[in-house]
């Protein structure tokens, strides 16, 4: 490979890092700085005295702890069933030859073309008259398989 070339891809890679990386970095700058310091125009990249007491005022004003626990549990079993029915989905769509194969398939593709938003008044209904409301239930099973994991 050539040097010009290899050194334009090392600094191609390099600003795509920065782009990618510089909103995570301003998260963390901004939550160390104080109101006053957010507020500032133009903004400055640190914060002139870190406030780590942020970190505990933010846990403390909220059950965080509790809000983490349900994140992580919703987060974990949703992926978990998505891998399970997309996975095996996608095998049988690529592998096997059954009647109404291309219907189903099809079915698979107008999905996608339906908006989340779409489906939310339905499916509170649903999960209304089966009496499931303030389940984990209701936040993973809608998100139990996709579309969009099929066509991967």
């Amino acid at each position: 490979m050539k040097p010009l070339v290899k050194i334009s891809k090392i600094i191609m890679n390099t600003l795509i890092f920065l782009v990618f990386a510089f909103p995570f970095f301003w998260l963390v700058s901004s939550s160390l700085k104080t109101l006053g310091e957010t507020l500032t125009f133009p903004p400055s990249l640190f914060p002139e005295d870190p406030q780590w007491e942020n970190y505990r005022l933010a846990t403390e004003s909220m059950p965080f702890f509790h809000y983490l626990k349900n994140s992580v549990i919703v987060s974990v079993a949703t992926v978990v069933l998505q891998l399970v029915s997309v996975t095996l989905a996608a095998y049988a769509f690529a592998r096997y030859s059954f009647k109404g194969k291309n219907l189903a398939f099809g079915t698979v593709i107008v999905t996608m073309m339906v908006p989340t938003q779409l489906t939310f008044l339905t499916i509170y209904v649903m999960f209304a008259e089966l009496e499931m409301i303030n389940t984990y239930s209701t936040l993973i099973l809608p998100s139990a398989t996709s579309a969009l994991g099929y066509l991967c």
